[in-house]
C-alpha cells in the first residue's frame, strides 16, 4: 500500500482497501482482529459498523 493511500485510510476513508486486504494488514502488524455480530438495537433502521481500537 502506498503511503497516501495508508494516510486516507488513517483518516477515515476505508473504501480505499478491501475488507481482506485491511484484516491482512492488520494480522501482519501482530494485531488479533475480532468480529463481533449482534442485533441492531432500533428497528427500521439499518445496522452500522462500528471500529473500536483496543486500549
Amino acid at each position: 500500500m502506498k503511503q497516501p493511500d495508508l494516510s486516507k485510510l488513517l483518516r477515515g476513508q476505508p473504501k480505499l482497501v478491501s475488507v481482506e486486504k485491511l484484516l491482512r494488514m492488520l494480522t501482519a502488524f501482530d494485531q488479533d482482529v475480532e468480529i463481533t455480530v449482534k442485533p441492531h438495537r432500533k428497528r427500521g433502521e439499518a445496522g452500522r459498523i462500528t471500529f473500536i481500537p483496543a486500549a
